[in-house]
């Protein structure tokens, strides 16, 4: 496939921009219309094609040019009726047709009394011959551009686009159908040679009574190209054969389109198309570019909602924060300086004495050590997911009413309301769970280093002034949003000044100090990163609706360089 080609069928889209609704209608137009350039470029017989509603006698006058009953013609016409061609036996057809949809079939009757046909949707019957009048060029006969069936239209339309030549049939039921009338007008404002052939014509109607008609509609059509075909019973194509005005047509054709002419015809029309597709890639070009500063943009809105919702989640969470996971660092402070403390046993039996009596006035009783596997599976279970899973919901609210297209129905618009796109509460409970998981481990390994690293000094330091470890967790639990009883902490701020200055600084804002510190950054890290996991999906929908990189690069470049080179 030829790389532009094959760019502009990668050509994606997102709905961001306002002018942007007909980037879809415009690569369907420029992949076919491309791919008819590309076709004729390699086969250069040129294609005369026969236009009309339903019920005009296109078929008839089809049979009548081509000299044979080689379409079925009728009143009505089958549901299924499909084109037919007819072209001369030495008119290849293995190159790819530039319609995949359109399977073609040649057609090889016994006899000739089996040789009209009717054709069959989705596939172009083509009858071989050997006139040599008609060597050059490829007849056809197409579906009616009025038919009820989407596909046959669809075909009708592709065949007009490998037109060079139109036979434009109406009736004097049909000349002002309006489909037939925007079919006629787009063939004369793409200045196609066109043949309007009035068929079924009854009484006193001339060519000016058709050119004032068709001025009324805005039709510019040539008076020496203008036929009224009288309606002769049944139809029958040998009958119509002997008018006069039918002759005159025929000799007419000819004429116009021997081999010396139709070159210069099949030229003009190969330069209009390419000037016509360089127009629209050129339209293509600057949507997209437009889409693509617009994706841009909802790209930066997306960062800065997803760092608001990060930043309101982490200013709710954070007393909470301190409540669950700083009372379990107190817990392994105490377990590491309880192991240096010499004066432990000394001190609790101080504490004993003065705080039995307080508790026995106050009732309260003396708390006992939770076993570490017990204080992590506490943690685990305090792990709530509500104000999580709230400042989700409101993130996702936010993109919808922000950065959603107007129309949900647009491609971005629908793909951001996909039911499997939003994190679920389990989604998000699970993802805690795993965070905590992580962390509490991190917390127990690192404490675990930092009693197994102390550094003989540091133990000397503490075995010197065993019982700083009071006034730092007094300090720990301070800095930090402790949960000491006022009883405790009056015990340990009433032996503080026994305490060295050097003691003091030995120990305080080191190793405590950065492990708490780490511990917030890494807490609000894995919320920060489920919603940042959110954010993702919704950037992934827009990129999987953008243009690749490649594909708009290849645009561009041809949009500025025309298609010289593409027909080469």
């Amino acid at each position: 496939m030829n790389p532009i080609l094959s760019a502009i069928r990668d050509v994606r889209y997102c709905g961001l921009s306002p002018d942007g609704v007909v980037i879809p209608a415009l690569t369907g137009e420029l992949s076919r219309e491309l791919g008819v350039i590309q076709y004729k470029a390699k086969n250069l017989n040129p294609w005369v094609v026969f236009l009309g509603g339903t019920g005009t006698g296109k078929s008839t006058l089809f049979n009548v040019l081509c000299g044979a009953e080689l379409s079925l013609a009728g009143i009505e016409r089958p549901k299924t009726f499909g084109p037919v061609a007819y072209a001369h036996e030495t008119v290849g057809w293995k190159d790819i047709f530039p319609f995949p949809e359109i399977l073609i079939h040649i057609h090889s009757p016994a006899d000739a009394s089996a040789r009209a046909v009717v054709g069959a949707t989705g596939r172009l019957t083509v009858i071989p011959h050997n006139r040599e009048g008609f060597s050059h060029l490829i007849v056809v006969d197409s579906p009616d551009v009025d038919s009820v069936e989407e596909q046959n239209r669809r075909i009708a339309e592709d065949l007009y686009l490998l037109a060079d030549v139109v036979i434009f049939v109406a009736s004097p039921e049909k000349y002002a159908d309006d489909i037939s009338v925007q079919v006629l007008r787009r063939v004369l404002e793409d200045h196609k040679p066109v043949y309007y052939l009035l068929n079924k014509v009854v009484g006193e109607f001339d060519r000016a009574d058709v050119l004032k008609i068709s001025e009324t509609q805005s039709l510019a059509l040539s008076k020496e190209r203008i036929y009224l075909f009288p309606r002769v019973a049944g139809g029958v194509p040998a009958k119509l054969s002997g008018e006069p005005v039918v002759q005159a047509f025929l000799k007419t054709f000819g004429e116009d389109l021997v081999p010396e002419k139709t070159r210069a015809i099949y030229m003009e029309q190969q330069t209009a198309r390419m000037a016509l597709s360089r127009q629209k890639l050129v339209q293509l070009a600057h949507l997209l570019e437009t889409e693509e500063e617009a994706s841009r943009l909802w790209l930066e809105r997306l960062k800065q909602l997803s760092l608001q919702a990060v930043d309101a989640l982490l200013k709710g969470e954070e007393d909470r924060f301190k409540a669950n996971s700083n009372q379990y660092i107190r817990m392994e402070i105490r377990r590491l300086f309880a192991r240096y403390d010499l004066l432990g046993k000394p001190r609790r039996l101080v504490q004993g004495i003065i705080l039995t009596p307080l508790r026995f006035l106050t009732g309260r009783k003396a708390r006992k050590n939770e076993n570490r596997r017990e204080d992590l599976a506490r943690l685990r279970k305090n792990a709530d997911p509500t104000a999580l899973i709230s400042a989700l919901e409101q993130f996702n609210r936010l993109v919808l009413e922000k950065l959603s297209p107007a129309d949900p129905a647009l491609p971005l618009g629908a793909a951001l309301r996909q039911p499997d796109l939003a994190l679920t509460e389990q989604d998000v409970e699970d993802r805690m769970v795993k965070q905590r998981e992580a962390l509490l481990h991190w917390i127990e390994v690192r404490f675990k280093d930092l009693a197994d690293g102390l550094s003989q000094k540091t133990k000397w330091g503490i075995y010197t002034a065993s019982i700083l470890w009071g006034v730092l967790l007094i300090a720990v639990a301070s800095a930090l949003g402790g949960g000491f009883s006022m009883l405790d902490m009056a015990l340990d701020s009433a032996l503080a000044p026994f305490i060295t200055k050097g003691a003091t600084e030995l120990l305080a804002y080191q190793e405590i100090s950065k492990i708490t510190h780490e511990l917030a950054t890494r807490h609000k890290d894995g919320l920060a990163s489920i919603i940042e996991e959110q954010s993702l999906r919704y950037r992934q929908c827009l990129m999987a609706l953008q243009t690749p990189p490649d594909a708009l690069a290849a645009i561009l470049d041809r949009a500025k360089e025309g298609f010289e080179a593409f027909t080469a």
